[in-house]
């Protein structure tokens, strides 16, 4: 499955289109902004679910794209372990922040949702991630003594509006993807340059993973890095690409170990954490 497998190809309700866009847009924006504002997003994207068609779409969709359902997994999850909880009002309080786990799912399956409108989403989240990491790197070398040091005792250099260094790091490597199938799919808005700019920003932030050396982002992109590849090669029939793929991706993080003093100090600090037990 791909990026691709959650649109159709024509959108019945070009409104609806319009307004999840937007929508998007502000929760987006919301990341860096304003959690305000992500509130605000994640409620006017559920007013979709209230629209003509909706539950015959939803329906529709999660027949159609499994990808739906494992999100509902997340919060199926927490909505279950509460049947093992002794302390129900703090189970109530998780269940509740999990709830865009439903309920963005939800929307948006809600919607017939173009092709055009995906990628816009995602190519905006690509940009905005990837001048957040630019910003970083920028400030890395304006403090780079200081910020190395730091990593030798469990700070994490500065990340663009306070946001958390996990979220983060999660959102580059993510935005690492959207910006290689970006690619693949010949994907602009007005010229072919813009190409570059996906392939290019796309390693940039793998590289800025190593770098930022936060471990739920590394192991994120290693472990989807590793599906995808065993997936490419099963399509393609293609074994030895599968192999030749491992191993580069080998030779990546042996080289950025050797080539990150971040990710040094922090394997250092790691090693340190773990001899006092």
């Amino acid at each position: 499955m791909t990026i691709a497998h959650i649109y159709t190809q024509s959108g019945t309700n070009d409104w609806k289109n319009k307004w999840i866009l937007v929508c998007a847009l502000a929760l987006i924006m919301g990341l860096y902004l304003s959690s305000a504002m992500m509130s605000i997003g994640m409620i006017a994207t559920a007013l979709l679910l209230f629209t003509p068609g909706a539950i015959s779409q939803i329906g529709s969709n999660l027949k159609s794209q499994p990808l739906y359902i494992l999100l509902f997994g997340i919060f199926a999850f927490y909505l279950v372990s509460g049947l093992y909880s002794d302390n129900l009002h703090y189970w109530g309080e998780r269940v509740q922040i999990k709830l865009p786990y439903l309920l963005l799912p939800l929307s948006f399956a809600a919607v017939s949702l173009t092709k055009k409108t995906l990628y816009i989403i995602l190519y905006v989240l690509f940009i905005t991630v990837l001048i957040g990491a630019i910003w970083c790197l920028i400030n890395f070398m304006l403090n780079y003594d200081a910020i190395v040091e730091s990593y030798l005792h469990a700070k994490i250099m500065p990340t663009p509006f306070d946001v958390g260094h996990i979220r983060f790091s999660l959102m580059s490597t993510f935005s690492a993807f959207i910006g290689w199938v970006l690619y693949k799919d010949q994907f602009v808005f007005k010229a072919q340059w813009e190409r570059y700019i996906l392939l290019g920003g796309a390693l940039f932030l793998v590289i800025f993973l190593h770098i930022l050396s936060v471990r739920s982002g590394l192991l994120a992109f290693y472990v989807a890095a590793g599906v995808y590849l065993i997936l490419e090669a099963w399509k393609n029939k293609n074994f030895k690409q599968l192999i030749i793929s491992v191993l580069f991706l080998a030779v990546i993080s042996c080289a950025m170990y050797f080539l990150s003093p971040t990710l040094r100090n922090k394997a250092s600090y790691m090693n340190q954490d773990v001899s006092r037990f």
